[in-house]
Order: structure tokens, then sequence, then C-alpha cells
């Protein structure tokens, strides 16, 4: 009964409602996202290090480009350069976190692009594409407001969960003497990926009727804006 009102009510609505969709890009991507947080969750649990995380980062990126080459996904090609511009533009944020505050730690064993891990840029461009594109396939059946509200909760929760394993898992973790935590993340953190997720989705929607070449400058100000979420949200919390 689940797979049926999967597949009637909520795959073939959305191919017949949403242009662009494509139930198989939709499957793959909720597989991806699914598999992600089991891959995180063993690792947290047996400790296996940034080994393991490094690798299934750069594997399903990988996976996701042979993706849009076999299938011709014109769109989630889109989405991708997207996130990948934004994912290394990221590395202001996370350059911020890491020298000038002095709160976020990570491996010193490890390859590095400036202070971050050698796959931190791909870490953003291959896992928020995938809770972004889910919300932003389901804006047309419950409206945008729904859908944003519900993504800066899904932002909130995704938050905390990674972040907590990822500290368990020896792949970062945040330190500081007056951070506000809620489990093993800074309150500013959760809430700045918390804006971040809706602000993703409704790039897309922006994105979808685009040309190509938009993607470029969209991932830009997305990358600039990770940086911004998380300095308002700690002028408001740790300022």
């Amino acid at each position: 009964m689940v797979e049926i009102f999967w597949r009637r009510w909520v795959i073939n609505s959305l191919e017949k409602e949403v242009e662009g969709f494509r139930k198989n890009t939709f499957l793959f991507l909720f597989i991806i996202i699914s598999l992600s947080g089991l891959v995180t969750a063993v690792d947290w649990r047996f400790n296996l290090g940034w080994k393991v995380f490094s690798t299934w980062v750069f594997f399903i990126y990988f996976c996701q480009i042979l993706f849009i080459i076999l299938t011709r996904d014109y769109l989630l090609s889109k989405f991708l350069l997207c996130t990948t511009v934004m994912g290394f533009v990221e590395l202001f944020a996370d350059h911020w976190l890491v020298s000038t505050l002095q709160v976020l730690f990570y491996p010193k064993d490890e390859p590095h692009i400036w202070v971050s891990p050698s796959y931190m840029p791909l870490l953003w461009a291959a896992t928020p594409i995938c809770v972004a594109y889910i919300g932003w396939a389901f804006i047309k059946k419950f409206g945008l407001f729904r859908i944003l509200l519900a993504q800066s909760v899904v932002g909130l929760c995704l938050g905390i969960f990674w972040e907590g394993l990822a500290k368990g898992a020896g792949c970062w973790y945040y330190q500081g003497k007056d951070l506000i935590m809620i489990y093993d993340a800074p309150l500013f953190i959760v809430t700045g990926e918390a804006l971040f997720v809706p602000s993703l989705t409704y790039i897309f929607l922006r994105l979808s009727n685009a040309k190509h070449p938009v993607s470029i400058p969209a991932g830009i100000i997305m990358g600039l804006g990770i940086w911004l979420f998380y300095y308002v949200s700690y002028m408001i919390f740790q300022g």
C-alpha cells in the first residue's frame, strides 16, 4: 500500500506537474542522501575516521556526474554546477570559522585546500543538492512558503545530526569557551544551516528555467550566503 501510494500520488503526480522533474533523479538523490546518513552513522559508530568519510564524498560526487552523463539530465547538471561552485566559495566561510573565530577544528593529518579538508567543496556540492532537489520538486504541490518552512526544519535537524556524527567519526568538531551548543553543534551553525537549506531550494526554483551559465553566479551567491548566514547567526547568539 505504501509503495502504491508513493508511486501514484507522489512520483507520478510530480512527473505530470513539475517541469523538468524526473522520477529516476528524485529516487537517485533520495538514495544518495539516505546512504550518506547511514555511512556517516557507521563511521561515527566505529570511529573509522576522515578517510572513510572522504572516500564516500568523492564517490557520491562521481556518481552524480556519471548519472547526469548517462541520463542527460540537463536540470540536475545546472543544480550540480551551482552547488559545486558554492562548495568552493564556502571555503571562505570555513576559513572564518577555523582561522578567525578558531572554533572549528579538522584533523591535521589529512589533505587540505586552504584550511579545509580536500573533500569539503564536494561535500557541499553533493549532499545539499539532494535535500534541495526534493524540496524543489514539492513546491508546486504544497506551495513555496510551506516547503521553505519545512526545509528550514530539515536544515536545522540535519545540522544537529551531521555535526554530531562528524565529531564522533573524527572528521571535525567545534570547540569554544562561550559557544552555545546543541548537542555537538554550535547554535549559530545549525541556525545558519536552517537558513541555508531553504535558500538553496529557492535558488533551484529560480535556476529551473534559467540558462546553464546562470548556475555559476548562483553558486557564488550561495557560497557567500553560507558565510553570511553563519555570521548573522553568530552575531545574534554569540556577539
